[in-house]
């Protein structure tokens, strides 16, 4: 069970970064979006962890 989790939580780890690149390399400067994207990561994060607990 906590081996799936955490194959979940790095599987997500890597989209993120990559949408993160994205996002930065069309806005260099907004960083204001990468602030959203980090709560929007906050928020899946304590999801995934209540649901697994």
């Amino acid at each position: 069970m906590r081996l799936s989790i955490f194959t979940l939580v790095k599987a997500w780890a890597r989209l993120l970064c990559v949408l993160i690149q994205s996002s930065v390399r069309n806005q260099p400067n907004s960083k204001v979006n990468s602030y959203i994207i980090q709560i929007k990561i906050k928020k899946k994060q304590q999801q995934l962890f209540l649901q697994n607990k």
